[in-house]
């Protein structure tokens, strides 16, 4: 009977190591398994801005000394960061005169034809406007883009040559420090 009880007390001691030893290694791969690290994460979004519309040909015809006219189109700029809209100005040339005289005759500030390319907001007062306006960061902004011109009604408005004057202005959309 001793014999018996003490292959029993060997069996469960060796049978309380086993479990201990089972319970331990489990208990190490419940420790070991669910293994977390982040991750940093960066996305580089570039500035970008847009005129939405497609600028049409700007046309005024003055018919008599003491005319003034105007005409406008809209312009909008999205942007995603501070910009600053300008135009420059603008110099017309006479391309197709009414008489031979005057080919490539360009107009001079001492000629009475007054003229510009402006932006006004609609509540702006006419022959008023501004060469240069600033959109800020995640707008979208809409003005008017106006061209004007006065064939003045003073002593020499006969020195304005009859016939077509063209020319350009740049709309430049950039960046702002």
């Amino acid at each position: 009977m001793k014999k018996i009880l003490g292959i029993t007390a060997v069996l469960a001691l060796v049978l309380g190591v086993w479990c201990g030893v089972v319970m331990a290694a489990n208990a190490q791969q419940s420790e070991a398994l669910p293994k977390t690290q982040d991750v940093e994460l960066q996305v580089n979004v570039h500035k970008w801005a847009k005129i939405e519309e497609t600028f049409e040909l700007m046309e005024l015809n003055l018919t008599q000394p003491g005319t003034y006219k105007e005409t406008y189109q809209f312009i909008t700029v999205a942007t995603n960061t501070k910009v600053t809209v300008s135009v420059s100005d603008s110099e017309l040339s006479l391309v197709t005169p009414a008489d031979e005289g005057g080919k490539g005759f360009t107009v001079s500030k001492d000629l009475p034809l007054e003229y510009d390319v402006v932006f006004r907001k609609d509540t702006d007062s006419k022959r008023g406007g501004y060469k240069q306006y600033t959109v800020e960061a995640g707008e979208r902004d809409t003005r008017r883009l106006v061209f004007w011109a006065e064939w003045m009604d003073g002593e020499n408005w006969y020195q304005l040559l009859a016939g077509e004057y063209k020319g350009s202005a740049t709309v430049t959309v950039a960046a702002s420090n």
